[in-house]
């Protein structure tokens, strides 16, 4: 991935944290309150991999030459800068 991808994933990363509220989604998400809520075993994967998917990015031909693996590492990065590691408490 490349720095101006990075950047520009975690931009609307944090756009969407801004828009919705950090505490609202770590509340939410910390306490089982979404689709499938049963069916997660890595929370903090599914968060990140939830938030991209809000994002305008998951559908641009971009991120076609990446593996999952290469946009999760990226993630992560994001979700570490944003201070997010959640605690599933459901």
């Amino acid at each position: 991935m490349s720095k101006v991808d990075f950047e520009d994933l975690s931009r609307e990363i944090n756009k969407v944290v801004a828009l919705v509220g950090k505490q609202h989604l770590l509340t939410k998400y910390e306490t089982g309150q979404f689709v499938n809520s049963d069916w997660v075993k890595d929370l903090n994967r599914r968060f990140r991999w939830d938030l991209f998917w809000k994002t305008p990015f998951w559908a641009e031909e971009r991120w076609l030459d990446l593996q999952d693996a290469h946009i999760d590492t990226a993630l992560r990065k994001v979700m570490k800068g944003l201070d997010i590691n959640l605690t599933k408490r459901y």
